[in-house]
Parts: structure tokens; C-alpha cells; sequence
């Protein structure tokens, strides 16, 4: 029996006020880390006997909390709520049942958080939410355009409820979204027609249980619940314990000094003079038959260097792919030496399968597990042969590639242990620029089909 149909059924027994909740541990888990420290430490002190009558009246967080303690879940439940406009839309017009069966398998709540049973941090359950979304969505667009192939669409606004300004970039082939206040970062790289999406990678940032680290092990002594036992499956989950500065997301910019080295800054051992991250850049779009151009303005601005930077992407239908082109203009009074890094954040979901390489470093192929730094490079691609595709990158001018997997540390039903969230990719171009100059650097993205 439904709600609906007991009310229906059953006689006025007064008012009612549901409250949100779940189990006792949920609320620890959504609480930021200090907070959700300072609650899982009542929490244990009421299990050992400490002040058991008053665990009636404490609650932690609300289940809407994870949206904003996770950018990525936020992200993706707006997503979900575009999509469901779009699937009703649809149906307006007399779509059948596939949007909607897979709208419905994209609600499944397990990836919209995280606690002790991975949730958000597997990447597998996002990428299933993302490719159900993406199957809805594309089913939905076939109805909306009549089964055209050479359309697109533009949508900006606060379309992820964070107060922001995000641009909404799509074409038969490509979804991809920017956010104009975080200096044109873009979060979703997703391809509707294949159900891929390999835009999400999760940032890394501190959870409660970090704390614990050093106190894994023990046994379950029925006092302590099954919750915060920590078991360490293995010993080098430590490295991944770092706490990211910014959400992971391509389309990013830095400025590093001359004397700043490709393996510092590999390593984070040297801070960049000025990032795009944080700055609110000016968004204009264009629009052609059958042709997106986004355009974004900010400065680039610190210790001593005045810098603006001018970046565009193009996206054409019927291509599976975009161009990104930098124009870097010094706007001070003396010279600019160092080093312009694009920094792009791309979803394969692991890091040392067989079928998952790099291609075109000139000794072979690479996992993409592996890190490094690679000179005087003009292409390269990664092959997936899992979703069968091969992402390839090319550019007029010599880079230097540094590459890294993003790697977090995660609860799971078994103990702590390390998650490949995807690989991190650093394009950086030299650069020196004399009072009022500029100079341009492009990055051409192909998705290309592969067997395997």
C-alpha cells in the first residue's frame, strides 16, 4: 500500500509532520569532516554507555547535505532534474518509455553519496548514472529535433543551483558544461550517442574517517559499531590522502614562474604565480548552423604579473570532438617568462587495466596508472578499449605533457582502501611575452571509435 492510497483509505488522525532522517550513521557521514568528527564522537561515547538517553534527540546532517558537501553529487542531481524536464518534454510529444526507464535507473540514490560503502566514490556508479542520463536524454533529443543531426543548444544560468553562472554546450555528438564563475571550468565531457561520460573525476578533499588512518585495526567488541571500524587494505593508501585546492575539472589555466621545472610542478612542489580557478570569467557565445563557439574572458593576475587570458571552444555537429584555443596577453611592463599549463581531468575508469593505455610518447605504450612528464610532444592519445574509444590530442605547437592518475582514499565494506578516479593531464606550452604581447596555444580533442 502506497501513502497515497492509506491516506485515502484510513480515517484523520490529526497533523503529521515527517521529518527528514535516516539511520544515526547518515548524519555523521553528511556533516562536514570537523563537525561529522565532533558527532561520531558523541556518537561512540553513547554506544560505550556514556549518556544513552539522550541519543533519542541527536541528529547529524540531512540527506540534501550530501549535495553540498560533494560538488560531483550536486552536479550530477542537477543533471538528473535537466534530464527528467527533458524526458517529460519528450513525452509531450509522444515519446515512448525508453527516456523515462532510463531516467528512473539514473535515480538509484546509492551514487548520490558516499559513507562507509563507496557510493559517489566509485567511479563505475557514477559512469552508470551518467550513461543512463546521457541514453534518456539522447532518446529525448531524438524526439525534440525531429531526428536531425545537425542541430545544437545553449543554455547558461545557475543550472546547478550553487548561485553561479554555467554554460551548457550540446550537439547530437557532445554535452559538455562550463562554469563561467570558476573561470570556465568545464565538469561534463559526455558523449549522448555512446553513453559515455568522461568528464567525472572526484576531487579530492578530506573526509572524517581520515583521522582514523592511524588507528586501523581492532576488533569489533559490540560496543563499536561495525561503522567505524577501520581495517588499512593496503599500506600505500596513504598517497592518496592529498586534499585538492579547487574541483577536479578541465578547461583549467596556471601560470608557473620560468625557474619552475615540469617535475615540480608534477610533484606540487611549486605553487603557480596565478590560476583560472575561483576568478569569474565573461562568457559569450556564438552560434552558427550547425556550429557552438564559446568564448571566455579573465584575468590572470599575481605576485607581480599582469596577465589576461582569452579562451575559446568550438564544437561542431557531427563531430565527436572540440578545439580549445588560448590567447595570453602579458598586460604589464615588463617581460613574461614561464610556463602556461591547461590542466584537463578525464574519467577512464581504471588506471592499470590492459585494455586502458597511453599512446604516442615515443617508447611504447604506457598504463595509465603511471606518471610522468613527456617533452617536445605535438599528440598523443589514450585508448579505452573498454567503452572502445580512443581520445586523441594534438597541438601546433611543442608541449609537455605530465601526466598523473587522481587517486582517493575511501571506506569500504572491508577496510580502507585506494580508488583510481581518473587520470589528470597537464598540457604546458613556454611562453615569453614582451609588454603587450600575446601568444596563442591550441588543444585539439578527437574521439575516435577503436576495436579494442
Amino acid at each position: 500500500m502506497t501513502l497515497g492510497e492509506y491516506a485515502d483509505a484510513a480515517p484523520l488522525r490529526g497533523k503529521a509532520y515527517l521529518p527528514s532522517c535516516s539511520y544515526i550513521e547518515m548524519g555523521e557521514w553528511t556533516l562536514p569532516p570537523g563537525r561529522a568528527a565532533r558527532f561520531g564522537g558523541l556518537l561512540h561515547d553513547i554506544r560505550a554507555g556514556k549518556d544513552g538517553e539522550v541519543k533519542p534527540f541527536l541528529q547529524g546532517g540531512t540527506f540534501r547535505g550530501f549535495l553540498r558537501k560533494y560538488e560531483e553529487a550536486n552536479q550530477l542531481h542537477k543533471r538528473m532534474l535537466r534530464v527528467s524536464r527533458r524526458v517529460r518534454d519528450a513525452e509531450e510529444k509522444g515519446a515512448g518509455p525508453e527516456g523515462r526507464e532510463h531516467l528512473f535507473r539514473a535515480q538509484c540514490n546509492d551514487v548520490y553519496w558516499h559513507g562507509i560503502f563507496g557510493g559517489l566514490y566509485l567511479n563505475h556508479l557514477r559512469e552508470a548514472a551518467y550513461t543512463n542520463l546521457l541514453r534518456a536524454e539522447e532518446a529525448s533529443d531524438r524526439i525534440l529535433h525531429a531526428g536531425g543531426n545537425d542541430w545544437t543548444e545553449c543554455a547558461s544560468g545557475d543550472l546547478d543551483a550553487d548561485g553561479g553562472e554555467e554554460i551548457l554546450v550540446k550537439t547530437p555528438e557532445l554535452t559538455l558544461l562550463f562554469h563561467g564563475h570558476d573561470g570556465g571550468a568545464l565538469t561534463e565531457v559526455s558523449l549522448p550517442r555512446r553513453g559515455i561520460a568522461l568528464g567525472h573525476v572526484l576531487t579530492r578533499r578530506e573526509e572524517a574517517y581520515h583521522r582514523k588512518f592511524k588507528e586501523a585495526g581492532g576488533a569489533f567488541d559490540g560496543r563499536t559499531s561495525i561503522h567505524d571500524l577501520l581495517v588499512l587494505k593496503d599500506p600505500s593508501v596513504a598517497e592518496a590522502l592529498g586534499v585538492d585546492p579547487w574541483q577536479r575539472a578541465s578547461f583549467r589555466e596556471a601560470f608557473y614562474g620560468e625557474e619552475v621545472s615540469p617535475e615540480a610542478i608534477l610533484s606540487e612542489a611549486a605553487s603557480p604565480i596565478c590560476v583560472s580557478a575561483g576568478r569569474k570569467a565573461t562568457a559569450r557565445v556564438t552560434r552558427s548552423t550547425g556550429k557552438v563557439r564559446l568564448l571566455l574572458e579573465l584575468p590572470l593576475a599575481g605576485e607581480g604579473t599582469a596577465l589576461s587570458l582569452e579562451k575559446t571552444l568550438s564544437v561542431a555537429a557531427g563531430a565527436e570532438g572540440f578545439e580549445a584555443v588560448f590567447q595570453l596577453r602579458n598586460d604589464g611592463e615588463a617581460p613574461v617568462r614561464g610556463s602556461f599549463v591547461s590542466e584537463w581531468n578525464l574519467n577512464f575508469l581504471s588506471g592499470n587495466g590492459p585494455d586502458r593505455r597511453y599512446q604516442g610518447f615515443g617508447m611504447g605504450e604506457a598504463d595509465l596508472s603511471t606518471r610522468g612528464t613527456t617533452a617536445a610532444l605535438r599528440w598523443f592519445r589514450i585508448v579505452d578499449g573498454w567503452r572502445k574509444i580512443a581520445v586523441s590530442v594534438e597541438s601546433e605547437r611543442d608541449f609537455t605533457l605530465l601526466r598523473y592518475p587522481v587517486e582517493t582514499a575511501s571506506l569500504s565494506e572491508t577496510g580502507v582502501e585506494k580508488i583510481h578516479q581518473g587520470v589528470c593531464l597537464r598540457l604546458l606550452f613556454r611562453a615569453l611575452l614582451s609588454p603587450g604581447e600575446s601568444e596563442y596555444y591550441s588543444i585539439r580533442w578527437t574521439i575516435n571509435s577503436v576495436a579494442s
